[in-house]
């Protein structure tokens, strides 16, 4: 790279030419990360309903409601926004409650989970507010997952687990 006398004198060689190797890098780094972004962002993932009846809305929470899933229902996953996941059904993007889909079909699902290493919080949705704690040892029933948060139902109450803390069982 040739750098301009004028440059030189004003900034001193060295610096100048650590300016352009830094900037060449940065310019690297940041194409790197667009086609990385690019690929993530055409990535799909197959979800599945765990429920019957579940509302498709237009919009989250108070969306008019347009159609439903069933069970086994599966769908593209394109977003998760609040406890709402933004789903491909056909050709619309259309939001149904986070709570009811899944990653693995519900019939696939682990029978039990058992906390690890102490006691563990339960979330109102994935890195939401905590809306519980779950004893260490503690036995809870899996219902959904989504990325690394398992939907459990424990005690008659039902939240989100981080997976990191719990040992799936199936039957034996």
């Amino acid at each position: 790279m040739k750098i301009s006398p004028r440059v030189r004198r004003v900034c001193g060689y060295n610096t100048c030419r650590t300016l352009a190797v830094t900037l060449m890098c940065l310019l690297t780094v940041m194409w790197a990360l667009w086609i990385l972004g690019a690929a993530v962002a055409s990535a799909e993932t197959i979800v599945y309903c765990t429920g019957s009846d579940v509302r498709l809305r237009w919009e989250p929470v108070n969306g008019e409601v347009i159609g439903y899933l069933n069970k086994g229902d599966a769908v593209t996953l394109l977003e998760v926004k609040n406890g709402w996941g933004n789903v491909l059904v056909g050709n619309d993007p259309l939001w149904v409650d986070l709570s009811y889909l899944s990653e693995i079909p519900p019939d696939e699902l682990p029978e039990t989970a058992t906390v690890t290493g102490g006691r563990l919080a339960m979330r109102d949705k994935p890195g939401g507010a905590r809306s519980g704690w779950i004893k260490n040892r503690q036995v809870v029933k899996p219902l959904a997952v989504i990325g690394e948060w398992m939907r459990v139902e424990v005690g008659g109450k039902t939240g989100w687990a981080l997976m990191d803390y719990l040992e799936v069982k199936n039957g034996e």
